[in-house]
């Protein structure tokens, strides 16, 4: 059992959201230990939707590696208890005695407890819930989904709307490349080049299932690469040491699932790999989750690799459409030659 303010009050949380019949993080058998070492096993073949996160469990694993962003002294912790202090904040949305039906709503939008900000905010919002007419709202996101778009809508009538052109979402820091191959194990030989020829701080490996990331994983531990494997069959608390490990530098490569397709950052990695492109459920080209997936790497101001394999028409094809949507052409990359390799690290 954990020790301090913030720990205490996702242990809490943890157990609130367990109480809950409709919502239950799933606890699958691994064969990982909880520092994130591979012991790979011939898993069921999963889809693309069935790899979707719950969004409860990746919530809370967001919250679980991001702990140095809840620092605070104990003075503060005790003005923010205090109903009449203008720090006053919550820990659990239980203290904002929402009713029942509201409350399972919350948990059931994959909200675990309340966020820095919400903390503050929604005592004072809940305590004069009307908003006068004239009051300024802004709304922000890295990304909008339609359905998000749809809601802010309502929310925000008539708004004034800032955004990137789809050919800038994609950072100039990011170069991005495409390998033809004609099978997974010629896959895997491109990705063994790839090592061969440039230095390689850290890098991310994206699959289109939990089999192939197993597989891919054992491969690279017998090429005596250090390998962690991180996928949704994980319990939360193995997939926050997982990443933790990576982010101290531990393991050098991290072959994944979507579970990692976005919100974490990790400085030295300078390479992705998109082993499979992303798709959603009916094989369309899933244009987000790539753009999510390749801003793992060239964070920070940092220049960045992202390599696509293509194994297939079908995978060219939704190569070709992602290279549409965001107006940005995507150059092809001969492995076999050590030369053309060197120049693109260059």
């Amino acid at each position: 059992m954990a020790t301090d303010s913030w720990a205490l009050a996702v242990d809490e949380q943890e157990a609130a959201v367990k109480s809950m019949t409709n919502l239950q993080i799933k606890e699958e058998k691994v064969k990982a230990d909880t520092n994130g070492i591979i012991k790979t096993s011939t898993t069921a073949e999963k889809t693309d939707e069935e790899e979707k996160e719950d969004r409860a469990a990746q919530s809370l694993l967001n919250k679980l590696i991001r702990s140095n962003l809840v620092d605070n002294t104990n003075q503060v912790e005790v003005l923010q208890r205090d109903p009449n202090s203008p720090l006053y904040s919550v820990k659990s949305f239980e203290e904002l005695r929402l009713k029942p039906q509201l409350l399972q709503g919350v948990y059931a939008m994959g909200f675990n407890r309340p966020s820095k900000i919400q903390e503050n905010a929604l005592p004072m919002m809940l305590a004069e819930p009307m908003l006068p007419r004239n009051c300024q709202m802004l709304l922000f996101s890295a990304t909008f989904e339609d359905s998000v778009w749809k809601f802010a809508q309502k929310v925000v009538p008539d708004p004034n709307v800032i955004k990137l052109k789809r050919e800038e979402e994609t950072l100039d820091t990011i170069k991005q490349y495409y390998v033809l191959c004609s099978s997974r194990d010629e896959k895997f030989q491109a990705l063994c080049n790839l090592y061969g020829a440039i230095t390689i701080a850290q890098a991310m490996i994206f699959c289109h299932t939990r089999k192939t990331a197993s597989w891919l994983a054992a491969e690279l531990s017998k090429e005596g690469h250090q390998v962690a494997l991180l996928s949704g069959e994980m319990m939360v608390e193995q997939r926050a040491a997982v990443i933790e490990r990576f982010r101290e530098g531990k393991e050098k490569v991290l072959v994944t699932t979507n579970v990692c397709a976005r919100g974490i950052d990790v400085e030295q990695v300078s390479v992705v790999i998109n082993f499979d492109l992303p798709v959603d459920k009916d094989g369309n080209p899933d244009n987000e989750t790539y753009l999510h997936r390749i801003g793992r790497t060239g964070r920070f101001g940092k220049r960045g690799l992202a390599v696509n394999m293509v194994d297939s028409k079908h995978s060219m094809n939704i190569l070709n459409r992602i290279q549409e949507h965001f107006n940005k052409k995507i150059e092809r990359l001969d492995t076999d030659d050590l030369d053309e390799i060197e120049k693109i690290a260059n």
